[in-house]
């Protein structure tokens, strides 16, 4: 019924009752019979366990073998679904190989009601690693989509503010009411309005990046404030105090965005008459899209966008030690499909070339939410503006990590700003501020 296997060299004979009762591997080499010689290297797992006890049927019971296929499953399946080394020694690998199983009559050793139960163990293994896996993908998906929201508490201890009085400035707290574009229901926005004397009607409107909040992004505010420009800080959706569950790499942001414009313009004109975009990470993101929908601002400043939100999300994963690329990719999926957005639609490296104003770019050179590939696609999207468009600069700071040029290099920081800001002011007939 089955095909009988070679003995191993020094295997006892046959003649003595030994027979081959259980060979449990991954490939042809353990169906075919392998001697405890050939198996040395995988001495160490059960699988080994079991070719090598192959020509010993006293080795081998009911137990072992249940214990060896219960292993073997576990082993294999996730080492198929994430593409990396299972942590046990001496598997062979799943992908291109099948799992053999074969049984050969023994005198009171087979047992018909014994396979019937490893089947139904494999199976109820399976289900559970694939119900493990796709609870896996799953969590992932809702992290991505739901960054932790910056809480007054956390606030104190990150930032040590709270608001822009903390800072020194005087401030307005403002809220809007959007139109969800995702669910067609009213969003509020959460903002602050930092007036400055003598703005000359120039108004900065500062977007955060992820996980982070208008209590961040006001760090910024003090360095455009003395350009003379009036400050609108906003949280964007699922973050700090503004509604939404989803935050969706800017895909839904722009649409928050774009109304948020509309009704500061529309409360208050004198005030927002030049308006300047600057957004962080996410924010840039957000930024770069809403620029795309609008004809009247004046510049755009991008501080540390990503390339596009897959591969950020993939950097962001691996430095958290999660799951590799098969949980990534298809968490990635699931959140595209959860929060109707599609992330691709509003990838930096395309939305960049279509901005229709002065453009300034800041790439920070050791970003660890950017690869080298990801440095010259943003940089040649910059090259690539239609010059007619006004001013178009990629900043680059060499070893600089994520967003923290100004820290780093305030007085720097300031005049490459400046400049940027003085010669789009003056292609507007303006002098800028000193």
């Amino acid at each position: 019924m089955f095909p009988e296997a070679a003995p191993a060299a020094g295997a006892p004979d046959e003649s003595a009752g030994s027979g081959v009762i259980v060979c449990i591997g991954a490939g042809a080499e353990y169906a075919t019979g392998v001697g405890a010689a050939d198996t040395s290297n995988a001495a160490e797992s059960v699988i080994g366990l079991l070719a090598c006890c192959s020509w010993q049927p006293a080795a081998i019971n009911r137990e072992t073998t249940i214990a060896g296929i219960a292993y073997f499953t576990t082993c294999s399946l996730l080492e198929k679904v994430d593409k990396r080394p299972f942590p046990a020694r001496n598997i062979p690998p799943f992908i291109g190989r099948a799992a053999v199983i074969t049984l050969i009559s023994a005198p009171g050793v087979y047992d018909p009601i014994m396979v019937h139960r490893i089947v139904i163990l494999a199976l109820v293994m399976s289900a559970i690693g694939i119900a493990l896996c796709a609870l896996m993908i799953l969590l992932m998906a809702r992290m991505l989509l739901r960054p932790r929201r910056m809480t007054d508490p956390r606030a104190m201890i990150l930032l040590h503010r709270l608001t822009p009085a903390d800072l020194g400035m005087e401030f307005e707290n403002i809220s809007y009411t959007v139109l969800d574009q995702s669910t067609g229901t009213p969003l509020r926005i959460a903002g602050w309005w930092i007036p400055t004397p003598d703005s000359r009607g120039r108004c900065a409107v500062i977007l955060h990046g992820y996980s982070d909040a208008k209590v961040g992004g006001i760090a910024w505010a003090p360095l455009l404030r003395s350009f003379g420009f009036n400050i609108l800080a906003i949280d964007l959706r699922a973050h700090g105090e503004s509604g939404g569950v989803y935050s969706c790499a800017g895909f839904w942001e722009r649409y928050d965005v774009n109304q948020v414009l509309d009704q500061t313009k529309s409360a208050r004109p004198a005030e927002t008459r030049q308006i300047l975009l600057f957004g962080i990470s996410l924010g840039a993101a957000t930024a770069a899209a809403t620029a795309v929908m609008r004809n009247d601002l004046r510049a755009v400043i991008l501080e540390g966008p990503f390339a596009d939100f897959h591969t950020a999300a993939v950097l962001h994963a691996d430095r958290l030690g999660t799951p590799g690329p098969f949980f990534q990719d298809n968490a990635y999926r699931l959140a595209k499909w959860l929060s109707h957005a599609d992330f691709d639609a509003v990838r930096p490296v395309d939305t960049i070339p279509k901005i229709p104003c002065p453009l300034l770019v800041i790439q920070s050179g050791d970003d660890p939410f950017l690869t080298e590939s990801d440095h010259a696609a943003i940089r040649q999207a910059v090259e690539s503006r239609d010059p007619t468009l006004g001013p178009s600069i990629n900043w680059e700071l060499p070893g600089v990590h994520h967003v923290v040029g100004m820290l780093l290099d305030p007085v720097g920081y300031r005049r490459r700003i400046e400049e940027f800001l003085a010669g789009v002011l003056q292609n507007m007939g303006e002098v800028c501020d000193k």
